[in-house]
């Protein structure tokens, strides 16, 4: 694993330090059915939460409990997470670094990154990867292919988008 320095999780902490997987290590972990591997930005969304006594308004805690049950089967289940950052250059936070912070403050606790598969500097100027654009291109799909579907619930959708509605309302 390689370390990341990420005050966007700290807390309070700003040591606080994400080990990323590698992506031979993803290699031996892709195949384990006790492995749930996710595309970040599928599940990111649902990280907008309002408070129990709006909940008519979007999407509880309660809510986010019963729909990550129905996607990781235990807190202690090793999830490793990815997203779009992970192939090609971004300026902005990666969604797997963001799911990450928010799957540890909901009981999660063995929850990975994959490493950037790129060289090129990336979110906040770190330098990353040993691969080409093209090969990292060729990884993606592959990735892609072992990440567990994240389900469709038409009620939650509709509550992020009702939340969504109010915000530009502000």
């Amino acid at each position: 694993a390689i370390g990341v320095h990420s005050p966007a999780f700290a807390q309070g902490n700003s040591e606080k330090i994400i080990e990323n997987i590698r992506y031979e290590e993803f290699l031996e972990l892709r195949d384990d059915p006790n492995v749930v591997i996710l595309n970040a930005a599928k599940l990111e969304p649902y990280f907008w939460v309002v408070p129990e006594d709006q909940k008519d308004e979007g999407i509880t805690q309660k809510d986010l409990d019963a729909f990550l049950q129905k996607i990781i089967p235990a807190k202690e289940t090793k999830v490793v997470l990815f997203c779009n950052a992970n192939f090609r250059l971004t300026r902005k936070m990666p969604a797997s670094w963001s799911v990450r912070g928010s799957l540890e403050r909901n009981g999660y606790t063995d929850v990975h990154v994959l490493e950037r598969l790129t060289p090129e500097e990336g979110f906040l100027g770190t330098k990353w990867g040993g691969r080409s654009t093209e090969e990292a291109r060729m990884l993606e799909s592959e990735v892609h292919s072992y990440a567990k579907e994240i389900p469709s619930d038409p009620v939650l959708l509709e509550k992020l988008q009702k939340h969504l509605d109010n915000l530009k309302k502000q």
